[in-house]
């Protein structure tokens, strides 16, 4: 009977830190063409589990395949950013992002991820 209500608190515990992460994007849906090729991408990942490691949280912009790294953001520890290119003469690009993250379970850290909903980036000339 131990291991039937570990196991449960086990699932439990899994459940509450995939459900209670979020990810809010904070990317305009419309920018003007930049002649550099760069442009600004910016989230916020929250969560409201206790158990989340904040150290391990490492959030990426995916975009055309790619996965790109974000940095967080000075003086606030759950907004994220990056600068990316899109190359020269492209509309419109879809993106997402992917938060890894570890959350302590029982004194071991286990991994957990979160994906965003897909978006779209229109760039106008």
């Amino acid at each position: 009977m131990c291991m039937l209500k570990k196991m449960l608190l086990i699932s439990t515990a899994a459940l509450l830190v995939s459900g209670c992460a979020s990810v809010t994007n904070l990317t305009p849906s419309q920018v003007p063409r930049d002649e550099s090729g760069l442009y600004p991408f910016e989230m916020i990942f929250n969560t409201k589990a206790t158990s989340v490691a904040h150290d391990s949280v490492q959030p990426y912009l995916m975009l055309g395949g790619e996965l790109i790294p974000m940095e967080r953001t000075p003086l606030l520890t759950n907004r994220w950013e990056v600068l990316a290119p899109i190359p020269a003469g492209k509309e419109l690009v879809n993106y997402q992002y992917k938060v890894n993250y570890q959350w302590k379970d029982l004194g071991k850290r286990k991994e957990n991820s979160k994906l965003s909903e897909p978006f779209e980036l229109r760039i106008q000339d």
